[in-house]
């Protein structure tokens, strides 16, 4: 038994994800192992939502490598475990500020608040983290990665922003991330 069998047999076996990276390009796929043979290989698919995506089946020639163990498999892992915390939007209905300070008062209400995350677009770049403090020119803003782990803690200004997300599906993946990983340390 070769090594590709005896990963592809403990994947089926226990359904434990694997990444493939292919070679062209930046195609990769996540999933566990449904069947293969001397040439091929047959996943269910997931995206990074956790959610099933179909099946995908390789060329074993067309896979640059296979990742068998990372954070992001367990990140992965943890979300489909649990997709249903992500799943189920609440409802986040702010008034919107007549005045030209929207920026400030959005951010201020949600200072703190370690329940939400929000996505902030700033000359053109997006963040998704927590709202430490603001003032009238700038805002802290604490930066959590797509997997969940504290990236940075940094000041903006308030008129660079040009778009505030309230509860997206992307933070709130993220945020699920990052209570995990608070737990376990």
């Amino acid at each position: 038994m070769d090594l590709y069998d005896k990963i592809f047999t403990e994947s089926k076996k226990s359904k434990k994800l694997l990444y493939f990276k292919k070679y062209t390009g930046e195609t990769s796929f996540c999933g566990y192992v449904l069947s293969f043979n001397s040439n091929t290989v047959q996943i269910q698919h997931f995206t990074r939502n956790g959610k099933s995506d179909g099946v995908v089946t390789l060329r074993y020639s067309d896979i640059n490598y296979i990742t068998i163990d990372n954070d992001y498999l367990k990140s992965i892992q943890y979300i489909i475990d649990n997709n249903v915390l992500i799943d189920g939007e609440q409802s986040s209905t702010l008034p919107l500020d007549s005045s030209s300070n929207w920026v400030f008062h959005t951010l201020n209400e949600y200072k703190k608040d370690k329940s939400t995350l929000l996505g902030i677009e700033a000359n053109g770049d997006w963040y998704v983290g927590f709202v430490n403090d603001v003032d009238d020119i700038f805002f802290s803003f604490t930066e959590i990665d797509r997997n969940g782990f504290v990236l940075d803690t940094s000041i903006y200004k308030l008129e660079d922003v040009s778009s505030i997300h309230i509860n997206e599906l992307e933070s709130r993946r993220r945020l699920l991330l990052y209570n995990w990983h608070k737990s376990i340390n």
